[in-house]
């Protein structure tokens, strides 16, 4: 599954059934869980192409639950942003430079620089967008603050719902 989530986020062909089998597999996980609990439930986790949405949407309605797929857009930079952010965090928590966090936690010599190439170089390839044919699927942009993009989730979801 690893190598083929790693082909698939560097734009290369990839085995389209380990991810059947992972969803599935968190399908399975997901409907047990749901079985024992009292009420409704938020699954979160990046599906990359439509195929995989409607395969989650059917296995899980199933159940006879009610599913929403809630794709969060972002742009490559503003996850990179991030994530060279909490790297930073990070380094402050442990009362380290930058610089002496990134030799401890990456051994072969990683900079900032260096892992933000990385980054966006993981990230080129982002999620299929959300087309008409896909039901029960909102697209929300996650640029913004968390605040806001939790409005923007809520809002969208209960547009769903009229």
């Amino acid at each position: 599954m690893v190598l083929a989530f790693m082909a698939l986020r560097g734009g290369r062909e990839f085995d389209h059934g380990a991810f059947d089998r992972f969803y599935g597999r968190m399908c399975d996980d997901v409907l047990a869980a749901f079985k024992q609990s009292a009420g409704d439930m938020v699954v979160t986790h990046c599906v990359y192409t439509r195929a995989l949405r409607e395969l989650i949407r059917q296995r899980l309605s199933e159940s006879g639950a009610s599913v929403r797929v809630v794709l969060l857009r972002v742009s490559a930079e503003t996850v990179t942003d991030r994530l060279i952010g909490r790297y930073v965090a990070a380094a402050a928590e442990k009362g380290q430079s930058c610089d002496e966090w990134l030799a401890a936690t990456f051994p072969l010599g990683e900079t900032m620089e260096s892992l933000r190439e990385k980054t966006l170089m993981q990230n080129a390839v982002l999620p299929e967008q959300v087309d008409a044919s896909e039901s029960a699927t909102v697209s929300v942009d996650a640029g913004a603050a968390l605040q806001c993009v939790l409005q923007e989730v809520a809002k969208a979801i209960q547009e769903t719902d009229s």
